[in-house]
């Protein structure tokens, strides 16, 4: 017989009890993440809000731990596997310095961008939204996440990769770092790998030439102006797709992958089509 999904409301008592709390500000002020231990497996919370909610006063006046901890506990166990089990990134590849940059900006994105849970940009997300509806299910999925942002954080610190922004994680600084103007042929390239990674070929008419106003167009629509230029660097790029380093320098696959906000199925055709 299947467990019944416990479920909890906390918003009441987060707005009435625990906010402005000692045991808040005792809790926000112990440094992340908050490490713990049962039956022998260590877990971490990042989020310091609902470590503390976490803990509950007993008939006896003492804290401890509510029942939904197993269910975080279980959940960042599995958690720790993701990278491993659902997106094959492996600690060896890392060794690999071709592989190196690319997976760096993919553990990036996971961070800053990618919508592990709704709401949530990246796992940094985690460290500031606090669920305040507690379920079986969504507890352990918190601790699912907390379980991959561990591991990602471990790994970083491990090798010393650098795979944050500018700021330390832990910290909200908003100190932005100086962008370098890109030329539009990288755009232009980026538009090449677009097509290719899809199976696409650029926009031609009848007679086999490319189509200027739909080219132009993409232009337009990647901020190149009004798309004369992308679609002159474009219609040159053709001829120069197998000796991409000559034309673009030794950094292009790090350039176009930001371009693409480190599209994954870009990534992917860039690794398998340039692996040198």
């Amino acid at each position: 017989m299947k467990e019944q999904n416990k479920k909890l409301d906390l918003k009441s008592f987060y707005r009435d009890s625990y906010n402005g709390s000692d045991l808040q500000t005792i809790n926000r002020n112990n440094p992340m993440p908050h490490k713990c231990t049962i039956k022998g497996q260590n877990f971490y919370y990042y989020n310091a809000d609902l470590s503390g909610l976490m803990w509950i006063q007993g008939e006896d006046r003492k804290l401890k731990y509510s029942e939904f901890v197993d269910s975080y506990r279980k959940g960042f166990a599995e958690g720790l596997k993701h990278l491993k089990a659902k997106e094959g990134i492996k600690r060896k590849d890392f060794y690999n310095a071709n592989k190196k940059e690319e997976l760096k900006r993919v553990l990036h994105s996971f961070l800053y961008k990618r919508d592990f849970l709704p709401n949530h940009k990246g796992l940094r997300d985690l460290i500031t939204k606090t669920i305040l509806r507690w379920s079986d299910d969504n507890i352990y999925t918190q601790g699912y996440y907390n379980g991959l942002l561990h591991s990602i954080l471990t790994l970083s610190d491990q090798l010393n990769i650098d795979v944050f922004e500018a700021e330390k994680f832990q910290q909200n600084v908003s100190e932005k770092p100086t962008k370098k103007k890109i030329g539009y042929k990288y755009y232009s390239l980026l538009y090449w790998m677009e097509l290719n990674a899809n199976g696409e070929s650029p926009p031609m008419n009848f007679e086999g030439d490319f189509i200027r106003e739909e080219i132009e167009a993409e232009g337009r629509k990647k901020k190149c102006g009004k798309g004369q230029h992308f679609y002159r660097e474009f219609r040159n790029i053709k001829e120069d797709l197998n000796n991409l380093d000559h034309e673009f320098g030794k950094d292009w696959k790090e350039t176009i992958i930001q371009l693409s906000n480190n599209d994954s199925k870009i990534i992917d055709y860039i690794e398998k089509q340039y692996p040198k």
